[in-house]
């Protein structure tokens, strides 16, 4: 039974309005969602169906698991009432019921409301591939149309691609074009976003500063800098005011406040205020010299620069032209705009029309038709929910909502149409601190909005926060919560990070079994250090990339971890057993922001001997044998491909030398290389026929390309070529293979597409490279394997580890999105830089200053959010690990934070952060366990308490870099020293008696079961007749046998003559009498009929047909014991037995004294059932060469399968609990039977 904390509880039962519920990291929400889904089902008193509910997830794995928890949590319901008729009712309906993404709802929707559309029901989803492929074509023949335009057409056209494109090519306006419509489709109503982009430049000739929503937001980032400016400056004058300050400073202070004063006055008045900054001149700090401390000193001028600094950015970017010139820019560039926005909704609907025609859409026309079949629009263009959407909203009762916090608007949109109102029926679980997902345009806003109106008035809904984690031990609690209450606020982050987003330790678990090195971990790599000469080619700092110092500190800690130190290994919980066990490397991941230099930690770890997997996303086509099959595929599609065809000749598949590839360019040396071959071929040198074996190949893939599909091909290239088989037998063959397969699969999904052709397929190959994208490295590797796993955050989110590396703490963000020409935002919509195309001169306007401030701030609130995810992930113990190229003056530049005297840290500065040390760095600054990070004149005293003293516990090192290069070197000279010691057959330098005695037991240690490993645990039958019917001093009875020559004798398959040995026509001949009716006797023409009919059977081959001596068969139905067979009434054919033996009844050389048994395998040709018990008879095919039956022959052939008789004995006997009342054998060859 699970113990609900009462906020859970809550979240299960509540019910009457909309809910939503905050879930904090580890609170165990996915567990509350369906155990609500479940009462909902259970419930006596007013039970809901299961096609009653709505719940959608945001991937399809949730969605499964979440079908699958709903099914076992009703099998266990109906096992305790299993007369409900209404448990086993939603049992059946479960595979039906609306558990699935929003995508898969939106897909159902519109294949049943199609003709509502007019859209072909049996439409298909494209793939990214091929959507790519199709955008590419339409743009490309709407640029083709509007070049060919003439007059004012052309004109406007021409503005566009003059101010948006270099001059070498179209590409930046089409990228352009592409992203705006991208953005815009994010919106539930994308033409009406895309007329408003235009219109926010058609700004009248006067309008007022409260009326432009983008100067409003500069205006706040202004005025926020003003005021961390006047907090500078007054920490400065507090400075300057001590008794051994530097007194001759204030004046200039108390100046400069007065300055960020009065610009305070005026930020509502943008053009006061320009004129104001514009014009005032800031003094300069008194030079006089007077007696004071000079580190205060110091601090002082530091302050006074940043402020100086500031002040003349701002003149600078913000203040340097009047508004009114500002909006001129606006209103000048307001025709290409327009221009603009004309072109992404022309090619928004060539797009949607090549998609019809081909009866395909792409997950962004789900949402969209699904919104079209759900809402309706009146005459005054108010949208309302369609009858479609009433009927859903009739449907479902309940409607829930997993990660609410990573929707969109058009997905929000269609949940709000579907659910109803007066009261809600919406149920929302998330945590808008995981929203991590901006760059699917997920809308965090709309969660913060519920999150903070249901707390203010409950009739709008209800707001239930879950914050006990139940993942993590305390202290990684502790720590994250530390920090986070220091950077995490409503203006960067876009929540306040107060009691109720805290995280309260749950699990109560770990409190039995406390373990020590539980301390979150601060490493900083310090790569500024002395260089050292290189005389003994070892490595020096300059020689490692920081990436890679980084990974040998990963290393250092995991093999510490593991036990590979001499340390014991570290002990973690075990979630099954709730009892310590050692650490495995599969506990272990290390999380990165991208995976940008992966393969050189990869690299790392493995040569430190950590088993590592990372799921590349790069990497497939650099990848040789994938770079060679695409030249391969090229040649076949045009074979005068130089370089192409020169890496094929060179690869494996031919394996030319260069001295053979410069004698084929030799021979037409101002011809395409393919036509030198051709000539090559027939020139009789020494690699001629090789070519000539080539081209002939060549020109068979070249046929089969016209005739076969893709991927056939391919996969007919891996098999011709040996190409496959080759690479699985070099290094890293698994890997290598399942690239190669990689290929192959993609190219069947290629071939399912809208798309055909070898051609095509290599310009999609050709594209993927331009764009910078990949397939990544084919996956070759089990994830329940024991190995280090690399990935990134985002990938990790739901998950959690017992260890976590948090690395490339000092990786800068990517600050592309707000550096590039133009930037765009769902409620500022579009801002461009001001572009002259004849002057050729570029400026930010004031707008695009003002959208640069606004998505800086949106970026870094999710890069804060994305570091709450990274240290949520781990159960017992995180460790953070950054480089920098001076940790000393990364240090300096967090001292200012040292004298903050408040929990949260000034949002101006936390705007500077570039990477994540930025903020984690001065946040763990006033921590008493972070001394290594203050100066010495630095004390924390006047750090607020519950600030330097919280719970919260931290091991910070800084690492020189010098201790991470030549790891090696010890081991290198050790190896050197014993390879000296052997080959001089010296005594080895590092003697240790301990040592030697393992060695001593290990080179001297002889298995006490010797016997047993050089004899056969299971015999047949006719291996034991043969091993003791006759033995003697030269008989060898073990199982490791002398050198035998390898068989010369060809497979059946590749002989011109097939014959059957005498086995296998023994082997025939018990097949017939096996399978042969006992009804009668039969005569020849019987026979001959019957074998014919098990030939068509297949229980013959035609050659083991032919060689069937009916007339033997013939004769031995004449037999006494033939006519006994057809007179029982129970008869068995071919019984196969196991039996065991003692082993000195095999063997009887053993001499061990250890009780062995072998196991006896072995088949009876057939039994006869008596009254007194069986009766076995055996099947003899050998040929008797006496041309008379003798007594001594008699006597022979018993006496030779005697040892076989005995053992039938002995298991029939034991086996059926039955007498053998007699034994015969037959001989078909003389018609011999004889009595054993």
């Amino acid at each position: 039974m699970v113990n609900w904390t009462k906020e859970q509880k809550l979240a299960i039962e509540e019910a009457g309005n909309n809910i939503l519920v905050s879930a904090a990291a580890g609170s165990g929400k996915t567990a509350v969602l369906v155990e609500r889904i479940i009462q909902k089902l259970i419930d006596p008193e007013n039970a809901l169906d299961i096609d009653e509910i709505f719940v959608s997830t945001f991937t399809n794995a949730a969605a499964e698991e979440m079908r699958n928890r709903i099914g076992e949590a009703l099998e266990k319901a109906i096992a305790e009432n299993p007369s409900s008729s209404h448990l086993k009712k939603q049992l059946s309906l479960l595979q039906q019921a609306h558990i699935s993404t929003l995508h898969s709802f939106c897909t159902t929707v519109v294949r049943q409301y199609a003709y509502k559309l007019d859209l072909d029901p049996a439409f298909r989803i494209a793939d990214e591939m091929e959507i790519e492929l199709i955008k590419q074509e339409v743009i490309d023949e709407m640029f083709e149309d509007h070049y060919g335009k003439e007059g004012e057409e052309l004109e406007r056209f021409f503005t566009v691609v003059d101010m948006f494109s270099s001059d070498r090519s179209d590409v930046e306006v089409e990228k352009l074009i592409l992203e705006l419509y991208t953005f815009a489709m994010q919106h539930p109503w994308p033409e009406k976003w895309l007329q408003q982009v235009a219109e926010v430049y058609h700004l009248p000739d006067h309008i007022e500063e409260a009326e432009i929503d983008w100067l409003n937001y500069l205006k706040h980032e202004v005025k926020e800098r003003f005021i961390s400016l006047r907090e500078d400056l007054e920490r400065a004058l507090s400075i300057a005011n001590e008794s051994d300050g530097p007194y001759h400073y204030i004046e200039t202070l108390q100046t400069d406040l007065e300055v960020i004063d009065h610009a305070l006055t005026k930020v509502d008045n943008w053009d006061e205020l320009q004129q104001y900054v514009s014009t005032t001149k800031l003094k300069n700090l008194s030079a006089k010299r007077v007696e004071c401390n000079e580190d205060k000193k110091e601090r002082i001028k530091q302050i006074r620069k940043n402020f100086r600094d500031q002040w003349n950015d701002l003149k600078k970017s913000l203040f340097k032209r009047n508004l009114s010139a500002h909006l001129d820019d606006i209103r000048t560039l307001y025709p290409v705009i327009r221009q603009l926005v004309e072109l992404v909704i022309e090619f928004k609907n060539r797009f949607q029309q090549v998609k019809r025609d081909k009866a395909i859409v792409d997950f962004s026309d789900l949402e969209h038709f699904c919104l079209a079949i759900l809402t309706e629009r009146t005459e005054d263009g108010e949208i309302l929910p369609s009858e479609v959407a009433k009927f859903y909203q009739h449907q479902f009762k309940e409607i829930l909502v997993d990660e609410y916090q990573d929707i969109n608007n058009v997905q929000e949109t269609i949940l709000t149409v579907v659910s109803r109102k007066d009261p809600g029926n919406m149920f929302m679980v998330g945590d808008v601190k995981q929203s991590i997902y901006r760059f699917r345009h997920a809308e965090p806003f709309l969660f913060i909005e519920k999150y903070k109106n249901y707390e203010k008035d409950e009739s709008l809904g209800k707001r239930i926060d879950l914050a006990k984690n139940f993942r993590s031990r305390e202290n990684v609690l502790l720590g994250a919560n530390y920090i986070f209450r220091q950077i995490f606020d409503e203006a960067l982050g876009e929540i306040s990070y107060d009691q109720k987003a805290e995280l309260i330790y749950g699990n109560l678990n770990y409190e039995n079994v406390p373990v020590e090195h539980v301390d979150t971990e601060l490493l900083l790599v310090d790569r500024d250090t002395e260089v050292n000469s290189n005389e003994d080619g070892d490595e020096t700092v300059e020689d490692v990339e920081a990436t890679q110092l980084e990974a040998r500190l990963y290393a250092e800690k995991i093999n510490e971890w593991i036990g590979k130190k001499d340390k014991p290994p570290l002990q973690v919980l075990d979630k099954a057993t709730n009892k310590l066990r050692d650490i495995q490397f599969r506990d272990i991941v290390i999380l990165l922001r991208s995976l940008t230099g992966v393969p050189t930690i990869v690299d790392e770890l493995k040569k430190q001997g950590i088993p590592v997997h990372a799921e590349l996303r790069t990497g497939y086509f650099e990848a040789i044998e994938i770079k060679v099959m695409i030249n391969m595929l090229k040649i076949i599609d045009n074979p005068y491909q130089d370089i192409p065809l020169v890496s094929v000749l060179r690869s494996p598949i031919v394996g030319l030398n260069e001295e053979q590839l410069a004698q084929i360019r030799l021979k037409k040396k101002y011809e395409s290389f393919y036509k030198a071959l051709e000539s090559y071929a027939y020139a009789n040198e020494d690699a001629s026929e090789v070519v000539k074996q080539f081209l002939n190949l060549l020109a068979k893939f070249r046929k089969l390309a016209k005739e076969i599909s893709l991927s056939e091909l391919i996969w007919r290239i891996y098999q011709e070529t040996g190409y496959y088989d080759f690479v699985g037998g070099i290094p890293g063959g698994r890997q290598r293979q399942a690239n190669l397969r990689a290929l192959y699969d993609r190219a069947r999904r290629y071939e399912a597409t809208s798309f055909r052709g070898l051609f095509r397929f290599l310009r999609f190959i050709e594209w993927m490279e331009e764009e910078k994208k990949d397939l990544g490295e084919a996956r070759a590797l089990s994830e329940q394997e024991d190995v280090v796993r690399i990935m990134t955050i985002h990938k990790s989110k739901g998950l959690e580890f017992p260890i976590v590396i948090l690395g490339g703490m000092n990786k800068e963000f990517n600050f592309k999105d707000i550096q590039d020409k133009y930037i765009l935002d769902k409620d500022l919509y579009f801002a461009t830089k001001f572009i002259d195309s004849v002057k050729r001169i570029t400026y930010p306007t004031l707008y695009y200053l003002a959208l640069k401030q606004e998505s800086l701030r949106k970026m870094l609130s999710e890069e804060i959010r994305v570091l709450y995810v990274a240290m949520t992930r781990a159960k017992e113990k995180l460790v953070m690990i950054g480089s920098a190229p001076s940790v000393e003056k990364k240090i300096s530049s967090w001292q200012q934070f040292v004298e903050h005297d408040e929990w949260l840290l000034p949002i101006q500065l936390r705007k500077k952060a570039k990477t994540y040390l930025d903020w984690v760095g001065p946040a763990l600054i006033r921590h008493r366990d972070a001394h290594v990070l203050r100066n010495e004149e630095n004390s924390i005293e006047n750090v607020p308490v519950e600030i330097q003293q919280d719970r919260a516990r931290f091991k910070i090192e800084i690492v020189p870099a010098t201790k991470l290069i030549n790891l090696d070197v010890e081991e290198r000279v050790m190896k050197e020293e014993l390879k000296t010691a052997v080959t001089e057959w010296k005594k080895a330098p590092y003697e240790n008696e301990q040592n030697c005695q393992f060695v001593e037991e290990r080179m001297s240690f002889q298995y006490p079961y010797d016997e047993a490993a050089n004899t056969r645990a299971k015999q047949s039958v006719t291996e034991i007749k043969r091993r003791l019917e006759v033995t003697d001093e030269y008989s060898d009875d073990y199982i490791v046998k002398r050198f035998r020559p390898p068989l010369v004798k060809r497979p059946n398959f590749m002989q011109k003559e097939k014959t059957l040995t005498a086995a296998e026509i023994g082997t025939a001949m018990h097949t017939v009498m096996q399978h042969l009716p006992l009804t009668k006797q039969y005569e020849v023409d019987d026979l001959t009929e019957i074998i014919a009919r098990m030939v068509n059977e297949e229980k013959l081959t035609e050659e083991e047909a032919e060689v069937i001596d009916v007339k033997a068969i013939e004769n031995f139905f004449r037999t006494d014991i033939a006519e006994r067979m057809l007179t029982s009434e129970r008869v068995e054919r071919e019984i196969p037995f196991t039996y065991t033996l003692d082993v000195s009844e095999v063997y009887p050389n053993w001499e061990s004294d250890t009780e062995e048994a072998v196991l006896i395998q072995g088949v009876v040709d057939c039994l006869i059932y008596t009254d007194e018990g069986v009766i076995i008879l055996d099947y003899k095919t050998d040929a008797i060469h006496d041309e008379v039956i003798t007594d001594r022959l008699i006597d022979s052939l018993r006496e030779r399968y005697k040892v076989q008789i005995d053992l039938y004995k002995r298991a029939i006997e034991n086996i059926l609990k039955r007498r053998v009342e007699k034994a015969y054998l037959y001989f078909f060859h003389k018609n011999l039977l004889i009595s054993m």
